[in-house]
């Protein structure tokens, strides 16, 4: 479930910023800072949603792979 929250998101952001492209800009950067405002927000809204299940020790199974 949580791939169609960044489908969706991953969307709006590409419409924003072919929107945004097509007008003045303000400033040098303002579409790759409307990008990581955008990505860092969805993602940080995300893992409030995301449920990962413990495998051991309390980790989940990525947790236990990166260690």
């Amino acid at each position: 479930m949580p791939a169609l929250y960044d489908l969706g998101s991953a969307a709006l952001l590409l419409t924003t910023l072919l929107w945004l492209r097509r007008r003045p800009r303000r400033f040098e950067g303002e579409l790759i800072l409307v990008a990581m405002a955008w990505y860092g927000t969805g993602r940080f809204v995300e893992d409030f949603f995301r449920v990962d299940d413990t495998v051991g020790f309390g980790l989940s199974g990525s947790q236990l792979t990166a260690r």
